[in-house]
């Protein structure tokens, strides 16, 4: 009984290991044109109150990596509470995206 459980249990990892993985590569492959102008994203498993702050900054933009997360990790900030994997992008340094 404990080997079906196990198995199970593998089998969830792997789909949403999967699942993840093809949307970080169609991240990478096609940035929103709204994101242009920002580096290249930053991922990070943020706890709701660590995530508060980036929404708050207006040189940052910050997106779940996968909505469909099924597990919060623990937060990589404050290494207390748990959150979700977001993907932040910072405004670049670059004078090409400048307006």
């Amino acid at each position: 009984m404990a080997e079906k459980k196990k198995y199970k249990v593998i089998q969830r990892i792997e789909k949403t290991v999967t699942t993840t993985v093809e949307i970080i590569e169609d991240n990478d492959l096609v940035i929103p044109p709204m994101i242009k102008g920002y580096d290249y994203p930053m991922m990070m498993t943020l706890c709701p109150r660590c995530a508060h702050e980036y929404y708050d900054l207006s040189d940052h933009i910050i997106r779940r990596v996968n909505p469909y997360q099924l597990y919060k990790d623990t937060c990589n900030k404050c290494h207390v509470r748990n959150g979700w994997d977001y993907f932040i992008y910072s405004r670049s340094e670059d004078d090409e995206y400048d307006d």
